[in-house]
């Protein structure tokens, strides 16, 4: 990518893990990827002459009325290099999608104090691996 592209990708990227701390950085679709429990949380890619932030469907349909001055479709806003990045607003929707995903995962899942989503009534099993293990008598 050119400087004024990488400089942009490298905004963008900051702006969401100052956004969301816990997310993973990952690959998905062959694109840099921020997962949070296991869900993809947003996405984001360079091109030839602009940024693409994918912060799904619903983040766009939430944001609608902020990302009129930018190309948009179902999931995916544009973002032509050469003009400034709105890191304001991609803070907003990254932090929209962190409280949705969220919600998402405590309808299965609980989150104990260090960020870990696990099934069942134990302990965290990533916290706690030994406790576990002297619980099931293999200790």
């Amino acid at each position: 990518f050119s400087d004024e592209a990488r400089a942009a990708l490298e905004q963008i990227r900051a702006t969401i893990r100052k956004a969301a701390p816990r997310a993973v950085e990952t690959t998905s679709y062959g694109i840099p990827t921020f997962d949070l429990y296991g869900k993809h949380l947003v996405h984001f890619a360079g091109f030839k002459t602009h940024a693409s932030f994918f912060p799904t469907a619903s983040g766009i349909a939430a944001f609608r009325e902020e990302l009129k001055e930018f190309k948009t479709s179902r999931g995916t806003v544009q973002l032509p290099y050469g003009e400034k990045v709105p890191c304001g607003l991609i803070r907003r929707i990254t932090l929209f999608r962190v409280k949705e995903v969220t919600a998402q995962v405590r309808k299965t899942h609980r989150i104990c104090s260090r960020g870990h989503a696990f099934k069942g009534r134990a302990p965290c099993p990533v916290c706690w691996p030994g406790r576990l293990k002297r619980e099931q008598g293999l200790r």
